[in-house]
């Protein structure tokens, strides 16, 4: 977990104290992010040590004053000055997981051989509720037709790995040893 990124994350968290400015912040992240990253010359202009912080802010007010409240206009300007524009979508990243704690939500990766059922995928989440003790659960899925059949599961930076390949595996280091 990038350290940096997920200070400013924090930073961001404690000035949406509230869950609604929780879910604000982080749609204006979203959205500043999307512009970022859509618009070459914003990004060269912004990551240019020719260009001063004080005519990056400037342009950065310009662009977002009419959507943005002033605090978050404040975060973007101290992400300037720090020289830390650049990190602007791995703190996004941070955010997400950090307002989801915040709301209670577990984000879990689901990565399967085929496409799970409504049904499957529902069992799963159900059943890590009780693991992850928590009462939300925001699933994703994917497919990996390397795992020849079973699921594995990402939650944070654990894996359960509970598909035929991660078995065979498994059972391949084991015989290695023995």
């Amino acid at each position: 977990m990038p350290l940096v990124e997920r200070r400013y994350a924090e930073a961001l968290l404690k000035l949406s104290d509230r869950k609604v400015w929780i879910d604000k912040s982080l749609n204006n992240l979203k959205n500043v992010v999307s512009i970022y990253k859509s618009c070459d010359d914003l990004k060269l202009f912004l990551n240019s040590p020719k260009v001063k912080n004080i005519d990056k802010k400037e342009v950065m007010t310009k662009v977002l004053a009419k959507k943005f409240d002033k605090k978050f206009i404040n975060f973007i300007h101290l992400l300037i000055d720090k020289g830390r524009i650049n990190i602007l979508p791995t703190i996004l990243n941070e955010y997400i997981i950090l307002s989801n704690k915040a709301k209670n939500i577990m984000d879990i990766e689901i990565i399967s051989s085929e496409k799970l059922t409504l049904d499957q995928t529902k069992k799963i989440e159900t059943k890590f509720k009780k693991i992850c003790n928590t009462s939300n659960i925001k699933s994703n899925s994917k497919i990996d037709k390397s795992l020849i059949g079973g699921v594995k599961i990402i939650v944070g930076d654990k894996i359960y790995d509970n598909s035929i390949k991660g078995q065979l595996l498994n059972l391949k280091n084991s015989l290695k040893f023995t």
